[in-house]
């Protein structure tokens, strides 16, 4: 998630076991509770016009290509069809759009800006437009049964009923030693 804290923040952080550092990064992706796992979610969302700066629709299979690409990369993603204004000068434009959100784990950050970037700058050229609107926010959280976040993370084991944090940590290094 880019540096925007210093390493002894992180560090400091990390010793103290806070899953979030004062910039506002988690940590760790996933959480350990008393009753499951909470995995920590950036939503992405990106924001296409469904016509030309003159009023002229795109064509419609825009949309699928744009998802298919994103179900390239992500596991998911959600369609959301809007109507949007902004204003400029004494003149209010209306458009339509689709925006695209993808929910992706904290710790994948990283991969989603890169993913982003690139698609605002295709679609940006593509569909001459000035701006492509894209944003994220951090605060969203999914609950994960035991189970659940052996599954998110590749690990095929015997389940056990409940997992500390310290047992969480260790499967993630164990799956991802570079992170």
């Amino acid at each position: 998630m880019g540096k925007d804290y210093c390493e002894d923040c992180r560090l400091n952080a990390i010793r103290k076991g806070c899953a979030v550092l004062p910039c506002g990064q988690y940590v760790k992706p996933y959480i350990a509770t008393k009753n499951g796992l909470i995995k920590v979610l950036e939503t992405w969302q990106m924001v296409i016009p469904l016509q030309d700066n003159q009023g002229k629709p795109f064509p419609k299979k825009l949309v699928d290509v744009v998802r298919a690409d994103v179900l390239r990369v992500f596991p998911g993603d959600t369609e959301v069809k809007a109507v949007g204004s902004w204003k400029q000068g004494q003149r209010i434009y209306v458009d339509r759009n689709v925006r695209i959100e993808v929910d992706v784990c904290a710790g994948d950050h990283d991969k989603a800006e890169a993913y982003m970037a690139d698609a605002k700058r295709t679609l940006k050229t593509s569909l001459k437009q000035e701006k492509i609107y894209v944003t994220y926010s951090l605060s969203r959280f999914e609950f994960l049964l035991p189970e659940e976040f052996f599954s998110d993370i590749g690990v095929r084991a015997s389940v056990p009923e409940s997992l500390d944090q310290a047992k969480v940590d260790l499967y993630l290094a164990l799956v991802s030693p570079s992170k």
